[in-house]
């Protein structure tokens, strides 16, 4: 094994990317299959999805599309299912589904904001309930990526929901990280 395989391989690992279907979250499973992993990518769209696969096949790695309603506990519950019984374990899980809006703050309104704060937050919190029970259960190492914003930091100009959302990411990831970290979970 080359010094670099031997410091960034995930062979071995199942990666679940949430939002992969997406720019960003594409590139890192793109990035994960570079590095060996299993890949699934999980989103709304399976068309999207063919598109990213076949550069993703280029790797020569396993990887396939699953469908979910991730602002549902009982639907990312099945996906969880779907994954092992697939892949036979999972490692990794990316939470990378995300909208915005540009909408002056007067003029947001209260469907706007849910709608943002379903996908942004409620998502990643129900899926690190999901998923981290499972890496908690597993005993095995395990990491967990949500994906924040600059703007859940610094706000910026526009995004008011957006940045919100991001800060309560930042904010849940900080606390999950400081209760599961000594089991293992990352």
């Amino acid at each position: 094994m080359s010094y670099l395989d031997n410091l960034f391989s995930l062979a071995g690992k199942t990666a679940v990317i949430i939002g992969g279907t997406g720019e960003l979250c594409g590139a890192i499973a793109d990035g994960f299959a570079g590095a060996g992993a299993t890949v699934v990518l999980v989103g709304r769209n399976p068309d999207k999805a063919q598109a990213r696969l076949k550069k993703i096949h280029e790797h020569h790695t396993r990887a396939w599309f699953e469908e979910c309603d991730v602002q549902s506990k009982a639907a990312l519950g099945k996906l969880l299912e779907a994954v092992v019984a697939k892949a036979g374990g999972v490692d990794i899980l990316v939470n990378g589904a995300g909208v915005n809006s540009p909408t002056p703050f007067l003029e947001i309104t209260e469907e706007e904001y849910q709608r943002i704060v379903d996908v942004n937050i409620k998502a990643v919190f129900l899926s690190c309930q999901v998923f981290g029970r499972y890496f908690l259960e597993s005993g095995k190492p395990a990491s967990i990526i949500n994906l924040g914003s600059m703007s859940g930091l610094t706000p910026l100009s526009r995004v008011f929901t957006y940045s919100a959302t991001k800060a309560a990411v930042h904010n849940l990831s900080k606390n999950l990280a400081r209760e599961w970290a000594a089991k293992g979970v990352r």
